[in-house]
């Protein structure tokens, strides 16, 4: 049984905004659940230093990165891009939008649990270094939203008007080996 011929459809959809959600409530639960059983145990929270955020912001300027070359390439020299490198690029990305959007969620139950205690140093550092991972951490799922999106293939400009055309530049391309258009 062959395939059927037409337009190809993609095989992976764009992560939806219910998936980011429910990273968000898993995350964000999951650590108030462990929080009020450390509270309720009488134990003190978990202290945070500034490795948390500077992981996370490694984790975040890297997908950045990998999302600019990423779109790059495919705009420019699809060709330069294999098949396997693009979806690992791309389960990166969804994989950065929902660890992001959870872990995020996370922090900012630990600071808002935190708050209480804010005139003890400790307290102090999980404020502060909590809320910059966390910002830290939407970054990040930002930067997996881009490189989720810089994988999309666009159209082949041999489909219908090029993506010139339908940006307004009608100039002709260079016939005699002078090279594209500019841009």
């Amino acid at each position: 049984m062959t395939a059927p011929e037409g337009p190809r459809q993609p095989t992976v959809e764009p992560t939806r905004p219910g998936w980011v959600a429910l990273a968000v409530v898993l995350g964000g639960g999951a650590c108030a659940l462990l929080m009020t059983a450390l509270v309720r145990f009488g134990l003190s929270l978990p202290r945070v230093e500034p490795v948390a955020w500077l992981s996370v912001g490694l984790l975040a300027g890297g997908v950045a990165y990998l999302a600019v070359v990423t779109r790059r390439l495919v705009r420019d020299r699809r060709a330069d891009l294999d098949a396997k490198s693009a979806l690992y690029r791309l389960l990166l990305g969804k994989t950065s939008i929902l660890a992001g959007a959870g872990l995020g969620a996370a922090y900012v139950v630990l600071v808002a649990f935190s708050l209480p205690g804010w005139p003890a140093p400790f307290a102090q550092g999980r404020v502060v270094h909590g809320g910059v991972a966390a910002v830290l951490c939407a970054v990040w799922a930002v930067a997996g939203w881009r490189l989720e999106r810089a994988c999309r293939i666009p159209d082949d400009p041999d489909d219908g008007e090029s993506d010139d055309e339908a940006s307004g530049d009608t100039r002709p391309d260079h016939e005699e080996g002078g090279g594209p258009a500019l841009r």
